[in-house]
């Protein structure tokens, strides 16, 4: 038995159904009828008759469950982490992605309806990310990096005890204002944008036993003079439209939001940047209810914008 097994049945119960507790839980069926058998044959009992319409509680898989309950109950109190039904636990660092930003409005959506409780979304560095989750403020955190870093990524990751996965590989696309004089370019070439002028997110660095700065090095191209360095999201689409001749480097974006902001994508011909979004949390660390909503809806985001392109 372990408290996954316990989780599993609990929902199934309370979702009355293995094929409505699989959805609520982002497992596959097979996971739950295997953590229903498992606990059945551990402890000599039937805790549910399976019938047509779901499943059905025995009488003595109600007393287990009780039973279950307070066990679980007991382990969020010794982790500080008690919890109502009616509690959200959602606390994620991200990067300043509007693909991103645009996936969590969608999840508040599904969950705000119907439960109350505190939820922290930051768009912070890579670094600033790590940090949270190593402090256990946050439980999930989005990084992005260049391909040419990852082994350096992945090897820092090892070492401080976090999990990662790889939501999404792309190059970035220039993001320029609907009326730019770029935005009605068939092929833009670094030439392009010599006389323009770039927005840069300020504080990209690698993580290390001291920080990297990598302004110098590896944001934008070789016409430093011409850049204006922001450090929040909200400020970039003010001075792609307001500011003649901007531009700036991103990852892909959903359609909804280029009509918003009245902004486009552009492909340049220019050296492109292979870049890596990975989700991290904590080794160990069990995601909520939450939490595996955000990562579900985050990937159908990520979806949707390949079917875009």
């Amino acid at each position: 038995m372990n408290l996954t097994e316990l989780e599993y049945v609990v929902e199934v119960e309370r979702s009355g159904s293995i094929s409505g507790a699989a959805k609520k839980l982002f497992v596959a069926q097979p996971n739950l009828s295997k953590a229903i058998k498992n606990l059945e044959e551990e402890f000599h009992i039937l805790i549910f008759e399976r019938t047509s319409k779901g499943v059905v509680t025995t009488s003595e898989g109600r007393v287990f469950l009780q039973r279950a309950k307070k066990v679980l109950q007991e382990v969020a109190v010794l982790k500080g982490e008690e919890q109502s039904a009616e509690k959200v636990r959602l606390k994620v660092s991200v990067p300043r992605a509007s693909y991103i930003t645009y996936a969590f409005t969608k999840c508040i959506n599904e969950i705000l309806p119907d439960k109350t409780g505190r939820i922290n979304f930051e768009e912070c560095s890579s670094t600033k990310a790590i940090s949270n989750i190593l402090s256990l403020k946050y439980g999930l955190g989005v990084i992005r990096y260049e391909e040419k870093y990852e082994e350096y990524f992945q090897d820092f990751l090892k070492l401080k005890g976090l999990s990662g996965e790889i939501l999404d590989a792309f190059d970035y696309r220039l993001l320029v204002s609907a009326e730019s004089p770029l935005a009605g370019m068939d092929e833009i070439s670094g030439q392009d944008l010599e006389p323009c002028i770039e927005i840069v997110h300020g504080d990209i660095k690698i993580p290390g036993e001291e920080y990297l700065d990598l302004l110098s090095e590896e944001l934008g191209h070789e016409n430093v003079g011409k850049k204006i360095y922001v450090y929040e999201r909200g400020s970039q689409f003010d001075l792609l439209t307001l500011v003649p001749n901007t531009y700036m480097w991103v990852s892909p974006m959903p359609v909804k939001i280029l009509e918003r902001y009245q902004v486009v994508e552009k492909r340049c011909t220019c050296a492109a940047r292979n870049v890596k979004d990975v989700l991290i949390w904590k080794s160990g660390h069990k995601k909520s209810e939450e939490e595996r909503l955000f990562v579900a809806t985050l990937k159908s985001t990520i979806e949707e914008m390949r079917a875009k392109n």
